[in-house]
């Protein structure tokens, strides 16, 4: 199966103030597409160096040398000449998009900070790793034998 995730990347770009060119993007697509893996279902995965990876943490290692502009990021939904619906759909996929990148990045603190949940026996975090980084908690089941 083949998949493009152009979009994705400019909404991550836009969201984050990332100045990047539609070159960037296209080859920051092609590196997503190397590294993932489309299932039957349509969820994409990512691996990289045997070690599965978020869209967020290969996103940040792709642009981190890239200029940023922190303004641009807080109006990062450009509104003009949209009708109130499709503002409103604008406003809430962006929220959506940031809320999103900011609960993958706290379950990878949570792990960073408390351990694996798995082996420490927390429930709280084993619930918020499933419900916000299915990846990531599927990595750590699997590595304590736990279902």
């Amino acid at each position: 199966m083949s998949f493009t995730l152009v979009d994705a990347v400019a909404g991550y770009a836009r969201t984050n103030g990332i100045q990047i060119t539609p070159d960037q993007i296209e080859a920051t697509n092609e590196v997503l597409r190397t590294y993932g893996r489309q299932g039957d279902d349509g969820a994409i995965s990512f691996e990289m160096d045997g070690k599965a990876m978020t869209f967020w943490e290969i996103m940040a290692t792709q642009t981190a040398s890239l200029p940023r502009d922190r303004k641009a990021a807080i109006k990062a939904v450009d509104l003009a000449g949209m009708t109130a619906t499709e503002r409103a759909r604008a406003i809430n996929a962006a929220r959506a998009f940031t809320e999103a990148q900011a609960k993958a990045a706290e379950a990878s603190r949570i792990v960073d900070r408390y351990g694996n949940p798995w082996r420490t026996g927390n429930r709280t975090h084993q619930a918020f790793l499933t419900a916000y980084a299915p990846q990531l908690a599927d990595r750590l089941r699997q590595q304590t034998g736990g279902r």
